[in-house]
């Protein structure tokens, strides 16, 4: 089985190795929160431990309006257009699930995982859609 190279990795999911260094970053601290929190060692609402993705989902936002005003400059502005969208749409969605999983654990609504899971599964989606248009 071939695992994919960091910039296939990069070019499938239209991420930068900076982005995914800080999504990376994020996960492990999120990580060793929740273990925390799940063994009773600290004890801070759910919301409290998502901040950690919410402070990187609002660092890679602004990181892609850098990029998007960057391309412009150079005048590439149908890649920039293209590029925001696709990053916009795909921090929108995953903001959402973080939202959603946050509700879901804080009990404040009775949400099943499907509903949960809703936005992955059109990030999901447009990424099978990518992976048959690349070459």
């Amino acid at each position: 089985m071939r695992l994919l190279e960091l910039g296939e990795l990069c070019r499938w999911i239209n991420f930068t190795p900076v982005e995914l260094s800080l999504l990376m970053s994020a996960t492990l601290i999120f990580s060793f929160l929740a273990a925390l929190k799940l063994d009773g060692i600290i004890n801070p609402s759910w919301w409290s431990l998502f901040a950690v993705y919410f402070v990187a989902d609002g660092m890679l936002c602004y990181f892609a309006l850098i990029v998007f005003i960057r391309l412009c400059f150079v005048g590439q502005c149908k890649i920039a257009a293209i590029r925001a969208l696709w990053s916009f749409f795909q921090l929108l969605a995953l903001l959402a699930l973080k939202q959603l999983l946050c509700s879901k654990y804080d009990s404040h609504k009775q949400l099943t995982y499907s509903e949960v899971f809703t936005p992955l599964y059109g990030i999901l989606v447009i990424l099978m859609i990518r992976a048959c248009q690349m070459r």
